[in-house]
């Protein structure tokens, strides 16, 4: 999930990662590598690996925060967006549904969100060993999917996906049973009754009831859950 109502995110060049992403012009027609799975260094403590999920703190004003505030997510973090990562064309990707779903290089995700320091609001999600046999079949999932509209209904088998909707959907196994449990979602704080405003006023604009209790998905109820191990980029 994300905001709908942001500016125009300036793109700044990490310094010390400048040797490490170099990305290239995306092919129009893009098909998931045949390659075996690539790594890079990223820091001393951690190598990215082919189906991560990244999970990212976006600041993106009312929205992003309101989609924050009503799962509580791993260790007490935030998160209002997520993608996975894809190794194609000699570069690290990012599959998402951002503005529809799409394959954007992994420098532009990550430079969406950062913090005083220069470094992003991401945390990564990897899969854990008795699931990492789902990944390659989720790319291809994930692939059939581009171009697909952004959910800002946030309702579920309409044809469009917001993000953690896109990685639920595309994670299944051969029996077609989903990785992610949805759950009934939620326009409510913790332990209020009444909707947050900024949700109020967000469907009222669009004409919709709010979809309360509509199974569904959002990233920080994804980062909890025990089928993937949270790791930090920095240390």
């Amino acid at each position: 999930m994300r905001s709908l109502h942001r500016s125009h995110f300036l793109y700044f060049l990490i310094l010390p990662f400048a040797l490490i992403f170099h990305p290239q012009k995306q092919k129009s027609h893009l098909k998931p590598a045949n390659l075996p799975p690539r790594r890079v260094v990223w820091s001393d403590t951690i190598l990215l690996k082919e189906g991560d999920l990244l999970f990212q703190d976006l600041n993106c004003g009312a929205l992003c925060d309101a989609i924050e505030e009503v799962t509580p997510a791993y260790h007490g973090m935030h998160f209002s967006h997520v993608g996975i990562l894809h190794f194609v064309d000699n570069n690290w990707k990012v599959i998402e549904a951002y503005d529809g779903v799409s394959i954007v290089s992994l420098s532009q995700f990550l430079n969406r969100s950062l913090d005083s320091l220069g470094r992003p609001f991401v945390r990564v999600g990897r899969l854990k060993p008795a699931y990492q046999g789902q990944i390659q079949l989720a790319i291809i999932n994930a692939y059939s999917l581009l171009g697909a509209p952004y959910d800002d209904e946030f309702l579920p088998n309409n044809g469009k996906y917001y993000c953690s909707e896109l990685v639920h959907d595309v994670f299944v196994n051969d029996q077609h049973d989903t990785l992610f449990n949805n759950r009934p979602m939620t326009y409510k704080r913790p332990n209020e009754k009444g909707f947050q405003p900024v949700w109020q006023h967000y469907f009222e604009e669009k004409g919709q009831l709010i979809p309360e209790g509509i199974p569904g998905i959002n990233p920080g109820l994804m980062t909890r859950s025990e089928k993937i191990q949270m790791l930090s980029l920095f240390e």
